[in-house]
């Protein structure tokens, strides 16, 4: 079926749109069993693919699958007979550039269900649906079921989230895991007693929210505080921190040291480029001091300002607990953010169910504000909701078809050709990584130097030349 994907989407959010429509009902089990349900069928639709994506995807993939050999060696080209450039993440042999969870939860993955690319966005089609569910968790706890029907259902269509787990965009699962490690962390600071077993798991979360993308999980310490300000003098307060952040470090810290232990200059390269995101504008990626603020205008709708605005407004007025979780989960890292001169969307996707338990808690206020004024509460649902589904359809792009690239066809024929060999080098092929995910082979863009046919000669390695004409 050639457009099977345009219908699953459309499916899914009629079954979504419904579940919002009959939010009223206090039957709110099957409402979000709706949402669930809506949320995988999108998420496993746009996963469908045929193909890796080029930026970051396709080095995740490949740096994933070789883990499934050496689960605590991460590379990129595997066998390096030709020499790398170890300061290159596009074409290094040790590949560090990011930290292992989310790469060792792609390998699980692929070892299980095989080599392709529905088992390498999986991890993140199963965590995207559970963040739902914490969303819709952690909404209803801090303010009620209307608030947090309305958030899971955002969550469920959002257009970033969707694209990411597609990996269409960069940085792909990474960002997905390492918002889904937070928000666990979150749920459980606010949706479970204060107990020692409860703050090992947030400490536990955090520390695997770290080994996904680093140090900006400590955003939970500030909204464990929040959370407990009245208990700030008690000693149950310091406890749960110290027990909180004890954990955490047990958990994100033996990576670091057995890193640094086993591949220092590769190590220390990586802990040195993370700095300069601060100081210097990386591979292109960059944006004016107000590029976040402008961003959530894309991501959550141009009318979202509307309730920052208020959310503002009403913490400066008056003190509320629940009020300043929500607005220290966006403010703080959207300010921490706009300081480095690297800046990309995905470093605050992690505040996205805050933007929807906002927006639905801004819905309910304009239900009692505009009680007896219909048309301007209709209108401000319509924009507050429409304007996220229509970002939705956009990044989700059901009506376009989907087209297996040449590339992918190419890769097939080095396949079939070439079966039963072994360390075999691909050269003059314009896509080395993803032949070298889909092969056993190995694969260059360049074409081979003398010095490279002396080297793959004497460690009798076969190579080939790739034609376009072939």
């Amino acid at each position: 079926m050639e457009y099977w994907h345009s219908i699953l989407y459309i499916l899914a959010l009629l079954v979504v749109l419904f579940a919002f429509v009959n939010g009223h009902s206090k039957k709110d089990i099957w409402v979000l069993n709706f949402i669930i349900l809506a949320s995988f069928i999108l998420r496993i639709t746009i996963a469908s693919d045929p193909f890796l994506h080029e930026w970051d995807e396709r080095f995740h993939a490949l740096v994933a699958k070789n883990l499934i050999n050496h689960p605590l060696t991460p590379t990129l080209y595997d066998y390096a007979p030709l020499g790398f450039d170890a300061q290159s993440w596009v074409g290094s042999h040790v590949w560090l550039h990011k930290q292992p969870l989310p790469l060792w939860l792609m390998s699980i993955s692929l070892y299980v269900l095989g080599i392709n690319e529905l088992a390498l966005r999986f991890p993140s089609i199963v965590i995207g649906v559970l963040s739902v569910w914490l969303t819709f968790q952690i909404g209803r706890k801090l303010f009620n079921r209307h608030v947090s029907l309305i958030a899971a259902f955002l969550h469920s269509i959002h257009g970033l989230t969707l694209e990411l787990i597609a990996g269409r965009v960069a940085t792909d699962h990474i960002d997905i895991a390492f918002a889904f490690f937070i928000e666990l962390a979150i749920y459980i600071v606010v949706c479970h007693r204060k107990t020692w077993w409860n703050y090992l798991l947030i400490g536990i979360s955090v520390g695997l929210a770290i080994l996904c993308k680093w140090l900006p999980a400590y955003i939970v310490l500030g909204i464990y505080g929040a959370y407990n300000l009245n208990s700030i003098r008690t000693f149950e307060y310091w406890k749960g921190l110290f027990v909180i952040v004890c954990a955490s470090v047990l958990v994100f810290l033996p990576w670091q040291i057995y890193i640094f232990s086993e591949f220092p200059q590769e190590a220390a390269y990586e802990a040195q480029f993370n700095y300069r995101h601060f100081s210097e504008v990386l591979e292109g990626q960059t944006g004016s001091w107000y590029y976040f603020i402008h961003k959530i205008g894309t991501l959550y709708g141009e009318l979202i300002y509307v309730p920052v605005v208020w959310l503002i407004w009403r913490g400066l007025r008056k003190f509320n607990i629940k009020l300043s979780i929500i607005a220290l989960w966006i403010i703080v890292p959207v300010v921490f953010f706009s300081i480095p001169l690297t800046k990309m969307q995905g470093y605050i996707l992690f505040t996205a169910p805050a933007f929807f338990i906002l927006t639905g808690l801004f819905i309910q206020l304009m239900k009692y504000r505009f009680y007896q004024k219909k048309i301007i509460y209709n209108l401000m649902v319509l924009l507050l909701i429409g304007l996220p589904v229509r970002y939705s359809i956009e990044r989700f792009k059901p009506f376009e078809k989907i087209e297996t690239p040449d590339w992918r066809r190419e890769i097939d024929i080095i396949k079939q050709s070439n079966q039963g060999k072994k360390h075999l080098v691909v050269f003059n092929f314009h896509r080395p990584i993803e032949c070298m995910f889909y092969t056993d082979f190995y694969a260059y863009h360049r074409m081979p130097t003398d010095k490279d046919i002396r080297i793959l000669k004497k460690e009798n390695i076969e190579f080939i030349i790739w034609n376009d004409l072939h």
